[in-house]
């Protein structure tokens, strides 16, 4: 079993090569020695050889001294966020690397912590006494990186999800925001980093309510279909998902329902675990505004009352699709509104127009037909 006193002859050995610093010295034969206080053994190593504190740690170069302010700036970095868990992150000068690497070779240190491993774990024990919260290696709340090259300090939180509906009474306000032609969608001060430009979008609206409810920097949207700006939602309205970037505040309460404006209104938000690995399926009834290039009377009109069943999509690949029921009701001369409930993906317009499905409308009433608009209603997730 190795001794205090072995290892003090072997630390002899070592301060007469290497100048090294207490913590540096202890986490070096702190393997040989069964003990964890690095900083503590090194000092009574130094005591036992005799040998005065360096000026500048050949290994290090200091680093483990200025850590305690290095947490400072953590502390103070993270003073506004929400968090319970972290993960601490650090970056090296390539020398301390080296030199730490070629003492450990040196002395056949196999098994040692590293330089590196020893700065974040001594970081995440300082940050968590400071502040309470308990480091985590996966799914950590916040990430710290410290870049002990230049002393820079970030952190990046963790994304929170939020699901919600949305119904829309305006036929002026589109679905998607533009993207920042500066950064294409990536976040940048031009944006205010949040990737979009301009203002009166379903995007937009959303997106600016949850950022700052929840402190974040950016939305991302996992729409459950889309609809044109002259479309309405109503019913139980359009599902989605959130992905809230870089969230200060992760418990914020949500709300059972929020008016945006121009007949826009939230519903039912609520924090889900993450983005679905695939893209939910649901099922919609959509109301077809179609006008017809000739007159067309009601009695023509009762070919759609067949159109229910089947539709062969002879789109990019043959798939069959499903007209779960059909409704009409004649507007004008050269107008009627047609009312269905299908499944998402289907394709609205091309079932009216195009010869691409079979039936169709414009085929079914032997017509030109043209599709106009479309209203969205009882959206609803498949089980």
């Amino acid at each position: 079993m190795t001794t205090i006193r072995d290892l003090a002859e072997a630390a002899v050995k070592t301060f007469g090569e290497y100048a090294l610093c207490d913590h540096c010295m202890g986490r070096i034969f702190s393997l040989r020695a069964g003990l964890a206080d690095y900083t503590r053994l090194g000092k009574r190593l130094r005591s036992m050889a005799g040998y005065a504190p360096p000026k500048k740690c050949h290994v290090c170069k200091g680093v483990f001294a200025e850590l305690g302010a290095h947490c400072d700036e953590m502390v103070r970095l993270t003073s506004d966020v929400e968090f319970s868990t972290f993960l601490v992150g650090a970056t090296l000068k390539p020398s301390v690397l080296d030199a730490d690497d070629n003492v450990r070779a040196r002395y056949a240190l196999r098994g040692t912590p590293g330089a590196k491993s020893d700065v974040t774990a001594t970081l995440s024990k300082m940050f968590s006494r400071r502040t309470g919260a308990r480091p985590a290696l996966t799914l950590a709340d916040i990430t710290l990186k410290v870049d002990l090259r230049d002393g820079s300090v970030s952190g990046e939180t963790r994304p929170v999800f939020v699901q919600a509906r949305y119904t829309k009474e305006s036929r002026t306000m589109p679905q998607k925001a533009d993207r920042c032609g500066v950064c294409a969608g990536r976040g940048c001060m031009r944006c205010a980093y949040r990737g979009t430009s301009g203002t009166g979008s379903v995007e937009n609206s959303i997106s600016g309510l949850l950022c700052d409810m929840t402190g974040s920097r950016q939305a991302r949207f996992l729409w459950l279909g889309s609809e044109d700006a002259g479309s309405t939602v109503s019913g139980n309205g359009r599902p989605f998902i959130a992905k809230l970037v870089c969230p200060s505040r992760r418990r914020a309460r949500l709300f059972r329902q929020r008016s945006l404006g121009e007949g826009l209104v939230v519903h039912d938000a609520r924090y889900v675990a993450s983005l679905p690995k695939a893209a939910p399926r649901f099922s919609f009834t959509a109301r077809i505004r179609i006008t017809t290039d000739e007159d067309i009377d009601a009695g023509a009109l009762r070919g759609l009352r067949t159109i229910a069943g089947d539709v062969t999509d002879y789109g990019t690949r043959t798939r069959i699709r499903k007209i779960h029921s059909s409704s009409y009701k004649r507007t004008g001369p050269r107008g009627f509104q047609l009312v269905i409930r299908v499944d998402s993906g289907f394709p609205l317009r091309r079932f009216v127009e195009s010869s691409s499905i079979s039936p169709n409308v414009t085929d079914v009433l032997e017509v030109r037909c043209r599709y106009d608009v479309a209203d969205f209603a009882d959206i609803e997730l498949a089980r």
